[in-house]
């Protein structure tokens, strides 16, 4: 099988290693991560090299390969190239902050490439939705437009309904009432969606059943919009963005705590 020499994605995490090399973590446009090693990554020497591998830039790589290990899980790369990197993230810390939080999911939620198993380059939602979540935090940036919390939400939302753990937004999990009937919502992650007010009277409070159909509402309109359209949404309430955040954790068994940028967005 033919193996792939050329790839190209988002930066993900990066490892400072040896005196002048880096180890980066690569989301692929196939929603797949790739470990590679590039030596002189970081920059410097006698010629004050600067470095374009930073996280959240977009680079092509020229992977080299060892005859002698075809079973390798950490590549080398020959040579690379920035193709896109944003101009104005980092000047805006909680910007910065956000990047770095959908940087962190992709690395939890992607699993790893072996590109001696696969010559596959196809295209994955998944990287879209990563790749569109930066590129629009910047020009939300350039628009003076940034909303913290709306564009977190995008994100999330998007990145569900391409994972395929949406919930569902038309009928209650117990009575299977249209939830557009219900005045009060409650998203419910152990069970997988959202219950009517008279399911879950009992459970929990009224706020609650506020946040809940907020959230409701604001996925049912991201899953009808482009990325494009972010300037379209509404700002959201803490507690509903915080219910959505669990459920999604829920999902894939994750805690709050695993995610360190969340420090910076709270």
């Amino acid at each position: 099988m033919k193996m792939i020499s050329k790839v190209e994605g988002l930066i993900l995490q990066k490892i400072p290693f040896k005196e002048r090399d880096l180890i980066g973590k690569i989301l692929l446009r196939n929603g797949k991560t790739l470990s590679v090693i590039f030596h002189g990554g970081r920059g410097g020497g006698t010629k004050k090299k600067s470095s374009v591998l930073e996280i959240g830039h977009l680079i092509s790589i020229e992977i080299f390969y060892k005859r002698s290990n075809e079973q390798q899980t950490l590549y080398r790369a020959k040579e690379w190239k920035l193709i896109w990197a944003p101009k104005v993230i980092r000047t805006n810390y909680r910007a910065f902050f956000l990047m770095s939080f959908y940087l962190e999911v992709m690395l939890k939620v992607s699993l790893p490439m072996d590109l001696h198993a696969s010559d596959s380059d196809e295209y994955d939602s998944t990287f879209r939705v990563a790749s569109n979540a930066l590129f629009y935090l910047e020009d939300s940036l350039g628009q003076n437009s940034f909303q913290k919390g709306s564009q977190r939400l995008m994100f999330l939302t998007k990145l569900v309904f391409e994972l395929g753990i949406a919930p569902n937004l038309l009928h209650c999990l117990l009575c299977e009432q249209e939830l557009s009937s219900s005045r009060y919502l409650y998203l419910k992650a152990e069970h997988g969606g959202f219950f009517c007010a008279d399911c879950a009277k009992d459970d929990l409070s009224l706020n609650e059943g506020v946040l809940g159909k907020e959230l409701h509402f604001q996925l049912g309109k991201i899953h009808q919009l482009k990325y494009s359209q972010y300037d379209q949404l509404t700002p959201i309430q803490d507690g509903a963005l915080d219910n959505l955040f669990h459920y999604f954790c829920y999902q894939f068994q994750f805690n709050r705590q695993d995610f360190k940028s969340m420090a910076g967005l709270d």
